[in-house]
Formats: structure tokens, C-alpha cells, sequence
């Protein structure tokens, strides 16, 4: 909502007080000369009540959608520090999974989620220079762990044939 909405929306609202304000005079200063017209004042009043009653409609209305787009502003922001805090992590699981490659648990459990984080990181938000690193060192961590089992089991395979 735009200022200049909310400035005509208040200037409308004070103009409906005004007009309220003004019938209430004229009822009194009728009722002073002892002077009564029930159906001009029944039809003011209703007239004035209606208006009012729209004023707070559109005015209710207005609130509810800057509600809302103060709440969607604050819902892509929390998901963008999600995606920051993701691929944040995939990054040091992707390190922590190139470091312990020699322990074959560790080193495939952290090489898989830091390119599971990586992948939602980079869903969340386009530009995400950690969740691409996350993800090449998770699969550097699974490649190198990868190749050090697949040589202990030729060095014991071998060592089995030959011995």
C-alpha cells in the first residue's frame, strides 16, 4: 500500500468524522428551535453509518493485504537464511567428508549430505557459491573414500591370492 493511498483513505475518514460531526450539530440546533424533520436525520444518519462503515472496510482491507505482504517479505527472507545456513553446512560436510575418507562411515554419511544440503541450498536460493562448493567437495569426499576402499580391497585380495 502506497503512501498516497493511506494519506486519501485518512483524508476520507476525516471528512466522514466532519460530516458526522456537522449532522450531529444540525440535530441539535433542530432540537433547540424545536424544529423536527425525523426523516432527513434518520436518512443522514444512515448515510453517514453506511459510509463510515465502508470507509472501515476499505481501510480493514488495506491493512490485511499489507499484513500479508509483510508476511510473505518476511517468509522469503527466513528461507533465505535457511538456504545461506545449508549451504553453509554442506560446505563443512563436504570438508569434514575429504578429511575423514579414510573412515568409511564418516567419511560416506558426511560426503551424502553435504550434496543433499548443497542440492536444497541451491533450490532455495539460485546464487549460492557454498552449496556448489559443498557440493563438488561432498563428492570429492565420496570419490576419495570410494578409492581407498577400493584399494584396501585389491591390497587384501591380493595379499590372499599370493600369501
Amino acid at each position: 500500500m502506497e503512501k498516497d493511498e493511506i494519506t486519501d483513505i485518512v483524508k476520507k475518514v476525516m471528512e466522514m468524522q466532519e460530516k458526522e460531526k456537522s449532522a450531529k450539530e444540525v440535530k441539535e440546533a433542530k432540537e433547540t428551535k424545536e424544529v423536527k424533520a425525523p426523516v432527513a436525520e434518520a436518512k443522514m444518519d444512515s448515510t453517514t453509518e453506511y459510509e463510515n462503515q465502508r470507509m472501515e472496510d476499505i481501510i480493514d482491507r488495506k491493512i490485511d493485504e499489507r499484513m500479508t505482504i509483510e508476511k510473505e517479505n518476511w517468509e522469503r527472507a527466513n528461507n533465505d537464511v535457511t538456504a545461506k545456513r545449508e549451504a553453509s553446512w554442506s560446505m563443512v560436510l563436504g570438508i569434514v567428508s575429504i578429511v575423514l575418507s579414510t573412515s568409511l562411515i564418516f567419511g560416506i554419511v558426511c560426503g551424502i549430505y553435504a550434496i543433499l544440503l548443497s542440492i536444497k541450498a541451491k533450490r532455495k536460493i539460485k546464487v549460492a557459491k557454498q552449496a556448489t562448493a559443498g557440493k563438488v567437495l561432498g563428492i570429492i569426499g565420496l570419490s576419495l573414500t570410494a578409492c581407498i576402499y577400493f584399494w584396501v580391497i585389491i591390497y587384501f585380495l591380493a595379499e590372499e591370492v599370493f600369501y
